[in-house]
């Protein structure tokens, strides 16, 4: 097994429904993602993380830089879904996020540091996004609270340079002996039905199909050579944070098990953890 470095990646949904007190009677049409989270939860538990690196499609998002968060700690509730009671509170690992930082310059990856005082009123952080929330809240019961995280958002960026600042992440972590775990938080197509939250395409289940597929059989290739307007149709939010955390795994041995997918309401979910073979010897229990 890695030692240091990114030591597992994973892909998750981050519908708020998969909480109960938010999803009440529609978390019955999620059972399959729900439980698929709980055993990602545990797949990272078992490998031993000393913090948890977020690339959320809601975090602020910009054309060609990166924003990554800064505030000490990082805070967030789902009082936008009607739940203020379900309160989370992390600490920040500033040390490696100024290392990525560095790192990412050293490739000409520019990043952005983005605290609740930054930006204008329209982009201005209120505390963590459900694209991070929703998998850490399967994650720290797990793993606990206890351990840090590092939160970034993704950005429109060609995929030869989100593929290599998914290498910077991972030469950021080995620089401090850090056993991270990657997790790239997105939904898959929006585009499933008629009555999809962002309409209906025909190309949004090839695509879900297609990303799932290649991410089974582990086809790195065939990710990074999807067509641009099969993911314009899909209307997804998963793609880039996918592309990056296969960089952080490029040039290992790497494994990989589709836990769930399903399409409920129209958005596909899937779930999948991917790394290095040994983080998969010995079983998932």
């Amino acid at each position: 097994m890695r030692q240091r470095g990114v030591v597992l990646c994973a892909l998750t949904p981050h519908p708020p429904l998969l909480i109960p007190e938010i999803g009440k009677r529609d978390i019955s049409a999620v059972k399959a993602t729900k439980e698929a989270m709980g055993k990602l939860a545990y797949r990272v538990s078992r490998v031993k993380p000393d913090v948890i690196i977020v690339i959320s499609p809601h975090a602020p998002l910009f054309h060609d830089v990166i924003a990554v968060l800064v505030d000490q700690p990082l805070t967030g509730d789902f009082s936008g879904f009607g739940v203020p009671g379900a309160k989370y509170s992390f600490k920040n690992d500033l040390e490696l996020a100024h290392v990525i930082m560095d790192e990412a310059n050293e490739i000409g990856v520019r990043m952005y540091e983005f605290d609740s005082k930054s930006g204008d009123r329209h982009r201005r952080l209120h505390g963590l996004d459900h694209g991070v929330l929703v998998p850490m809240h399967f994650i720290s019961e797990e793993v606990g609270q206890d351990v840090p995280i590092v939160v970034m958002g993704t950005a429109l960026l060609p995929r030869d340079e989100l593929y290599a600042f998914g290498q910077a992440i991972d030469k950021a972590a080995r620089r401090l002996e850090r056993r991270a775990v990657l997790v790239a938080s997105g939904d898959l197509s929006h585009r499933l039905t008629r009555d999809a939250p962002a309409g209906y395409s025909a190309r949004g289940r090839e695509f879900d199909e297609k990303l799932i597929e290649f991410l089974r059989d582990m086809d790195v290739q065939g990710i990074l050579s999807l067509d641009d307007s099969l993911l314009d149709e899909a209307g997804e939010c998963g793609y880039h944070p996918v592309v990056t955390a296969l960089g952080a795994l490029s040039g290992d041995d790497v494994r990989s098990e589709v836990l769930s997918y399903e399409g409920p309401f129209g958005v596909g979910y899937g779930c999948v953890v991917f790394g290095p073979k040994t983080a998969f010897e010995g079983g998932c229990g």
